[in-house]
């Protein structure tokens, strides 16, 4: 199925949920946000939360400075 991730499309098994996501893309959970057809989610819920397709889906790092 087709998801739209920071802007691109990409191609996700069905079914997949935002942890299974972010595994994929080599991303660490604890260190970003993420947001689903406009609303910011849990992190409790990312485990839980199954893509629908279409989604377009936001994955925000934390950056920190000096």
């Amino acid at each position: 199925m087709k998801a739209i991730i920071n802007g691109n499309a990409h191609d996700i098994p069905d079914n997949c949920t935002i942890t299974q996501l972010l595994e994929d893309f080599g991303i660490t959970p604890q260190r970003v946000v993420v947001e689903m057809d406009g609303t910011i989610l849990r992190p409790t819920e990312d485990g839980e939360t199954v893509i629908p397709s279409s989604s377009t889906i936001e994955i925000i790092r934390f950056v920190g400075g000096g």
